[in-house]
């Protein structure tokens, strides 16, 4: 599939750098900015310039989780019965409103570029992410866990997770996915040096619809959660 230029938009979301940031100072300061999403003049720019801007975001400053298994996972006493939370209610519906409100937008504006179908907001999809997010934040101190493959709490979409120790908002959220563009070769369909799982989710081509969660921290930070229907990251296929 050939792909227009990335819009200014994209690279401005992709940095969290909207509205009147400067995106070479946005760079530096990722998780300090707070910013909203706001509707601007789009101007082309190359992908080449995208991903130089990019990867100039220290990498400590975004938050990674792992989509893949260890080769070397830890050693397990096999005579340790596993533990499994015990069945959640049915999740109550999400909708796209409060600190999630623009989170659509944000995504269609990385995939847009891409000459990629537009993602829509699923209210079930939402109560879905927002249930783990709850769960996350209550349960298990806002680790970064996906949910397991099966059981009563098992996964049916793809999922992508952010963290950080105060509060947040969709650009930053968003924009640390968006950033590991600069880490994946579509030449290659590989990532370089870190994981860019989180973007090829973003902008996997057969993915339709998508649904977020946010929680709050005991500890004062945020956890966002957001699923994808279907999934992607599908192992052997290119994003795009």
């Amino acid at each position: 599939m050939n792909a227009r230029p990335i819009t200014a938009a994209a690279v401005c979301l992709a940095l969290a750098a909207c509205g009147d940031i400067d995106p070479q100072s946005a760079a530096g300061s990722l998780r300090a900015q707070r910013v909203e999403v706001k509707p601007g003049p789009i101007a082309k720019v190359s992908n080449k310039e995208v991903r130089k801007v990019a990867k100039a975001i220290p990498r400590a400053e975004l938050v990674r989780d792992i989509h893949t298994t260890p080769k070397d996972p830890p050693a397990t006493d096999d005579t340790a019965a596993p533990t499994e939370p015990d069945a959640p209610p049915a999740p109550t519906p999400r909708r796209e409103d409060g600190k999630l409100a623009g989170i659509t937008d944000a995504h269609n504006a990385v995939r847009t570029p891409l000459n990629i179908p537009a993602l829509a907001w699923s209210d079930a999809i939402g109560g879905f992410a927002q249930q783990w997010a709850d769960h996350l934040a209550t349960e298990s101190n806002c680790q970064l866990q996906h949910r397991p493959s099966s059981g009563p709490w098992g996964q049916k979409y793809g999922e992508n997770i952010f963290w950080k120790s105060a509060p947040t908002n969709v650009g930053e959220a968003v924009g640390a996915w968006a950033a590991e563009a600069a880490d994946y070769d579509h030449g290659t369909n590989a990532c370089s040096g870190f994981t860019c799982g989180h973007y090829t989710q973003m902008v996997w081509a057969d993915t339709r619809y998508l649904g977020c969660g946010v929680a709050a921290c005991p500890s004062g930070g945020e956890m966002w959660v957001c699923n994808y229907d279907p999934r992607g990251n599908v192992l052997g296929k290119s994003p795009y």
